[in-house]
């Protein structure tokens, strides 16, 4: 992205692994890729659902040292194209009883594009009967509240039933 003199692009790294893991190519971008892999850098995805996401474990000469040669970088991804797409952590994944996972930052996103709506924050809403569902608790402007709850239902449709948002509950504030 090039602004009034300043060239930005996005990369992806952690202070353990002493600088970037992945860094966009200013003539090959893919939006929603951090980039691809420096020279050096090994990625490999755990624990992948069936999309292809899973957890990023890195190796390379400048990740701090650990047990084995694999940093456990705590962050959801996927491998695309050479390019990482860092999706999530895996601390904020949603494991419903049948054990599919939904990321919550894919849902916020969608939600947070929504005209009226000022943040979000999606969970796993646990029933009674041990059944979790997903559940939205959403800050919007009060005279927008009807257009984001049916733009909330109409791509929540969309999606695989698993995924799809069940409640949504108006606050003045997220608390986390």
């Amino acid at each position: 992205y090039i602004s009034e003199g300043f060239t930005l692009i996005q990369g992806y790294g952690l202070t353990e692994t002493s600088s970037a893991i992945s860094v966009d190519e200013r003539n090959n971008i893919k939006i929603g890729s951090s980039g691809k892999l420096l020279e050096n850098v090994e990625v490999k995805i755990e624990n992948k659902d069936k999309n292809g996401i899973g957890e990023i474990f890195v190796k390379s000469d400048n990740v701090f040292p650990c047990k084995d040669e694999w940093f456990d970088t705590g962050d959801l991804g996927k491998l695309e194209d050479g390019k990482v797409f860092v999706l999530g952590r895996t601390k904020d994944v949603i494991v419903l009883e049948n054990g599919k996972k939904v990321f919550p930052q894919e849902l916020e996103e969608m939600i947070n594009k929504i005209r009226g709506v000022k943040e979000s924050l999606v969970y796993g809403d646990k029933l009674n009967s041990g059944k979790i569902i997903i559940s939205a608790k959403i800050v919007a402007d009060e005279s927008s509240k009807d257009y984001v709850e049916n733009q909330v239902m109409l791509f929540s449709q969309e999606l695989e039933t698993y995924k799809q948002i069940r409640n949504i509950y108006y606050v003045d504030k997220i608390e986390k």
